[in-house]
């Protein structure tokens, strides 16, 4: 039963953790993505 009781909140770190790398991810890529349209307009004006 102790087992049971050190697993659970390890658990929900966990899932903390994870929640805040996708959101940290996901800023990211949309910055990746801003940069990505710029340089298309750029090549595209060319």
């Amino acid at each position: 039963m102790d087992d049971m009781r050190v697993s659970y909140p390890l658990c929900q770190v966990e899932r903390e953790i994870s929640k805040s790398q996708i959101k940290f991810a996901f800023r990211q890529f949309t910055k990746l993505n801003k940069y990505l349209n710029f340089a298309r307009i750029l090549i595209n004006n060319q």
